[in-house]
């Protein structure tokens, strides 16, 4: 509980950012529209389609890759046009003693070259999925010039949280 507490003062008073990974659900984006309208958020950490297959999985998505990546180009670039701060969130493996530094290269690699091709945006800077990375995805990100988003340097949420059931916690 102490810990809890200790970790929400180290994020009081400074900006929201927002892991995007539900915003293909138009609940969500509804949710999404609201807050970039009133400027409430600081950064939009946006997934790519490299992430298609873990999150078709984790939020049983009912469309294909090509519908996944038209609605991603969609939505971000409605944010874009208005003035929203996007950014990287790329999300690699829960055990990264599995993934060598060449598959995490070639995954972060993808995701940038996707933001900037699709939504013409410099990535500048990435979070990584469950605050995962190691040495290897540091040395990435140097080479790249790219800066590590950590936990507790700002507020952070996801998307989904905005249509969680307040009682339950699940996603409604």
């Amino acid at each position: 509980m102490l810990k809890k507490v200790y970790n929400h003062l180290r994020v009081k008073g400074k900006p929201l950012t927002v892991h995007t990974e539900m915003i293909v659900n138009d609940r969500v984006w509804k949710e999404i529209q609201k807050k970039a309208l009133n400027d409430e958020v600081y950064t939009w950490y946006v997934i790519t389609p490299t992430n298609f297959d873990l999150f078709k999985e984790l939020f049983t998505l009912k469309m294909d890759k090509g519908e996944f990546e038209s609605k991603l180009i969609e939505r971000y670039i409605w944010l874009k046009e208005h003035d929203q701060r996007i950014q990287l969130h790329v999300h690699l493996s829960k055990d990264l003693q599995s993934m060598d530094k060449t598959e995490q290269r070639t995954k972060i690699i993808k995701s940038i070259a996707w933001l900037e091709d699709h939504i013409h945006i410099i990535v500048g800077e990435v979070v990584f999925g469950w605050w995962n990375f190691n040495q290897d995805t540091r040395d990435i990100l140097f080479e790249l010039e790219i800066d590590l988003i950590k936990r507790f340097q700002y507020q952070d949420c996801h998307d989904y949280d905005w249509i969680r059931d307040k009682e339950t916690g699940r996603i409604e």
